[in-house]
């Protein structure tokens, strides 16, 4: 038996196969998309705008059908016009829904048409996140009757700032769901958020209260947070009030994140002395520096002092 040697393989009539990126299987296609899609987000975690990733459209006919078959690619959504979201609702089939976005347009109907959609499609919600809601769009959740059950929901944001904080409970018949792992809300009554937040508490991975109508202790804060072992970030936005005994150490061992709203008193910054979190590099301090908490949120963002 002779051995052939690769030197002596005569190769000069080879000529390699052309291959054309249009020739990619579907699948390929799809997962090329995909990449680009989650290589073009702004922030971690949040969909990218469709401008940023539908130039690759445009390669071809084939990829172009190849990438409106790939649900998973259209199952993020960043809030853009009736047609746009209803383009993203269709194409993305039964694929969990991460939406996120702002409700709140010079155009009442059409943000009360993009609640209604998303709302269609309540029971594959993974993340809903509603940077800013008009009144009309909070009326709209008050007073919808067909809205479905949102058992998927791990993430969910809604700042109503601006609008009048008044007892609801529209949080807690909208948006049920055991599975919460990260919340965000502004502009609510503290008593109107228990419903979601207290389940949660062991889960939760992050949570924002800011501009919340509530004057809790310190001793009350504490007692909160004990409960959140999971907690990697936390902003708070209450006016609290001072109270004895309260330093008893809170360990929160994966906290990489703090952010306070203070009016520089000593309230507020004593949770700095109670916390116990070794993840913790640098707690930022978000000063007020005039008149009531609520409402002040956008002065206070101009003022940030940092370890």
């Amino acid at each position: 038996m002779t051995t052939t040697k690769a030197a002596d393989v005569d190769m000069s009539n080879y000529r390699p196969p052309k291959i054309f990126i249009r020739d990619a299987p579907d699948h390929i296609i799809g997962e090329i998309a995909s990449y680009v899609v989650q290589g073009v987000k702004t922030q971690q975690d949040e969909p990218a705008p469709a401008r940023n990733w539908f130039p690759v459209l445009g390669v071809c006919r084939k990829w172009r059908n190849a990438i409106e078959r790939h649900a998973e690619v259209w199952a993020e959504v960043a809030i853009g016009s009736v047609k746009s979201l209803e383009a993203f609702l269709v194409r993305s089939i039964n694929r969990p829904l991460t939406i996120k976005g702002t409700l709140a347009s010079a155009d009442d109907t059409s943000d009360v048409t993009k609640l209604d959609m998303i709302m269609v499609h309540a029971f594959r919600l993974r993340s809903l996140r509603l940077t800013e809601i008009s009144c009309a769009v909070w009326e709209r959740l008050e007073s919808a009757t067909t809205y479905g059950q949102t058992s998927q929901l791990e993430e969910l944001e809604i700042r109503r700032d601006g609008l009048r904080t008044e007892r609801t409970d529209v949080l807690s018949r909208r948006f049920s769901s055991d599975k919460f792992r990260r919340l965000w809300f502004s502009g609510f009554h503290y008593d109107d958020l228990k419903p979601l937040l207290l389940p949660s508490l062991p889960q939760l991975t992050s949570l924002t209260l800011v501009n919340v109508e509530w004057s809790p202790t310190i001793s009350q804060v504490m007692g909160i947070l004990r409960e959140m072992v999971t907690l990697e970030s936390l902003t708070l936005g209450v006016q609290m009030v001072p109270s004895p005994n309260t330093r008893q150490a809170v360990f929160l061992p994966v906290l990489a994140s703090l952010v306070l709203y203070t009016f520089c008193g000593p309230t507020e910054i004593e949770i700095l002395w109670i916390l116990d979190a070794p993840s913790l590099e640098c707690p930022c301090l978000k000063i007020i520096p005039y008149g009531n908490l609520n409402h002040k949120f956008d002065a206070a963002g101009e003022l940030v002092a940092a370890c």
